[in-house]
């Protein structure tokens, strides 16, 4: 009998655990620190667009933190495929949903094709789904990724030194995060999500105020 396996598995049962109360904490920590965010705005901060009823962070959405009033967003760059600096002010005038990850993350590659099938369903004038790699490896291994998965409608974006993770203020990956067209957050999401079901749709369709997806 291997007498390795038992303390193997109780190894791996114990980093299991550990992500899983690192990810509750990071949730808990950035509900915390949300609050005085919405009520410096309240008290006379600049505040830009509508808020989203707080009856859609439900179900697949649950985890979804909604702001009482739109939050600026520090100003942080990456890279289109070609090494092109870009930055969120390109998409300013459409509903961005911003997905920080990566190909070492398993719960970033499980989300992938539902944010391709939102991107396919409703990209275009008035929305756009920015997907940014964190992979330190760069395009080849985000862009092998995607090919696998045969995911051709999702533009590939850049940030192997994670500043965007730092400027954002997130703890882990994936960060999904929906930015009005004046460029201010609204939502964020941190953890996995099935970003093509119904309660997903609905959030997009109500940020974007259309009331079907394109066939």
């Amino acid at each position: 009998m291997n007498a390795t396996a038992p303390r193997q598995n109780s190894r791996r049962l114990m980093v299991a655990v550990g992500l899983v109360l690192l990810a509750i904490a990071a949730a808990a920590l950035y509900l915390i620190t949300d609050e005085p965010r919405n009520a410096q705005n309240a008290g006379g901060g600049e505040t830009t667009g509508a808020t989203l009823p707080s009856e859609l962070a439900t179900g697949q959405m649950a985890a979804l933190v909604i702001h009482k009033s739109p939050q600026d967003i520090p100003d942080f760059t990456f890279t289109d495929a070609d090494g092109k600096e870009q930055s969120l002010a390109k998409w300013r005038g459409k509903t961005v949903l911003v997905n920080l990850w990566a190909t070492w993350c398993a719960p970033c590659r499980e989300e992938m094709p539902g944010l391709a099938e939102l991107q396919r369903n409703y990209g275009g004038d008035d929305f756009e789904v920015v997907a940014i790699s964190l992979d330190q490896k760069g395009a080849p291994a985000a862009k092998a990724f995607l090919d696998e998965i045969k995911i051709s409608n999702l533009a590939l974006y850049l940030d192997p030194t994670t500043k965007s993770l730092r400027s954002l203020k997130s703890v882990g990956l994936p960060t999904t995060i929906l930015v009005n067209p004046q460029g201010k957050e609204v939502a964020r999401l941190m953890g996995t999500a099935l970003w093509d079901s119904p309660d997903a749709v609905r959030v997009i369709e109500t940020a974007i105020g259309r009331a079907d997806p394109k066939v």
